[in-house]
């Protein structure tokens, strides 16, 4: 992964545990097909996440994702 230890509590409060955010630090080809499930569980995450908790900007991480397929 390339972020701290505290950047990784900070993304892991900000996602309340939803699986599959750390892919989007990782060199892991999230374009591709064999990780289409991962990318479905971040793209979910990222479509709820915001409605549950507005308070949080989710925008980053959506550009890392867009960036990543």
């Amino acid at each position: 992964m390339d972020i701290g230890y505290r950047a990784y509590l900070d993304i892991l409060r900000m996602t309340r545990g939803a699986f599959s955010w750390q892919f989007l630090f990782t060199q892991a080809p999230l374009g591709s097909e064999e990780f289409s499930r991962v990318r479905g569980r971040v793209e979910g995450m990222l479509d709820q996440l915001p409605n549950l908790f507005p308070q949080h900007d989710y925008e980053p991480l959506r550009q890392r994702l867009a960036a990543r397929v």
